[in-house]
């Protein structure tokens, strides 16, 4: 007997742009990646708190990005990333999860990352710099600290962030 439609398993929907777009040079995104949820551990200690960081350079020279701002949580990476010519924002982020994941590997962590990612195009009046700042002041939101400036784990690769 023929079980229903409506049983059947459904082909897995994609969440994501055609690639085009997040190959179009200069249209920056904020993208977000969460740990697993079983991960068992944190973003923000050591040694994985150093690892996260250094990776937002590592990435970009594996895949050459702008990474307007980045910042490491506890439980997730926030990052405003925008392809040069050649590149792509989802081969940037999936480079930044893998050196990170294989750092995390000799630690003794597996399974860090959730398989999915979330992205947002940013219009251009929207701005590059009000989105940078909702990511800098996550670890506010979060009350981990009483101004962004505080939080150690956050950088730019394009911006001095003195100056905003």
């Amino acid at each position: 007997m023929r079980a229903p439609d409506l049983y059947r398993r459904q082909p897995r929907r994609t969440i994501r742009l055609d690639d085009e777009a997040y190959a179009t040079p200069g249209q920056p995104f904020l993208v977000t990646f969460n740990l697993r949820w079983d991960a068992g551990v944190s973003l923000a200690e050591p040694p994985l708190a150093t690892t996260a960081q250094r990776m937002f350079t590592a990435a970009t020279e594996a895949v050459p990005c702008d990474v307007f701002v980045g910042c490491v949580m506890p439980d997730h990476v926030h990052a405003i990333v925008a392809a040069r010519p050649g590149s792509s924002v989802v081969r940037w982020v999936q480079a930044y999860k893998s050196l990170v994941a294989r750092d995390a590997r000799a630690f003794g962590v597996r399974g860090l990352w959730q398989r999915r990612f979330h992205d947002r195009a940013i219009r251009q009046e929207e701005g590059v710099l009000a989105a940078a700042l909702y990511v800098l002041d996550n670890p506010v939101r979060r009350r981990l600290v009483g101004t962004w400036q505080d939080w150690p784990l956050k950088g730019s690769l394009e911006w001095d962030l003195a100056e905003i």
